[in-house]
């Protein structure tokens, strides 16, 4: 069930009891799902997505769901579509296993490398597709 919580990129569902999963829209910066789950006394947000802007719409969906902010932060895996939204939650306690947090030092920098290396490559596909007739090619912006 929708909760109404509007965001251009992802869906809040109840799951259940306090349980919320963000499912990304095609052409949102959320290019990942996310969870948000009230604990009681606290707030815990799982996978903060891509970019800082998708990562305040969650905060706020937090806020909006169980008048809290995330306390903690889970990282399921070092991909950036999953990692790059935590420096929106400064105050968070982020959780990863000692091995996720080894990849994201690691492997994550070499995806920083690369975006940098390929974003106006991706920048210009994007903007085709958008020019594109096709629904389907459309879809993914």
């Amino acid at each position: 069930m929708s909760t109404g919580f509007s965001s251009k990129h992802f869906v809040i569902h109840e799951v259940s009891e306090n349980v919320y999963a963000a499912i990304h829209s095609n052409g949102g910066w959320q290019t990942c799902n996310s969870g948000i789950i009230d604990l009681g006394g606290s707030t815990l947000l799982f996978d903060t997505g891509l970019t800082p802007q998708s990562a305040n719409d969650l905060n706020e969906a937090s806020i909006q769901l169980t008048g809290k902010e995330p306390e903690y932060i889970v990282n399921s895996h070092y991909h950036n579509d999953h990692i790059r939204g935590n420096q929106s939650f400064h105050e968070s306690i982020i959780i990863s296993s000692s091995q996720i947090r080894d990849l994201i030092d690691s492997k994550g920098r070499e995806e920083i490398e690369s975006d940098k290396k390929h974003a106006t490559q991706q920048l210009n596909n994007i903007n085709e597709l958008r020019k594109s007739e096709k629904p389907e090619d459309r879809a993914y912006v």
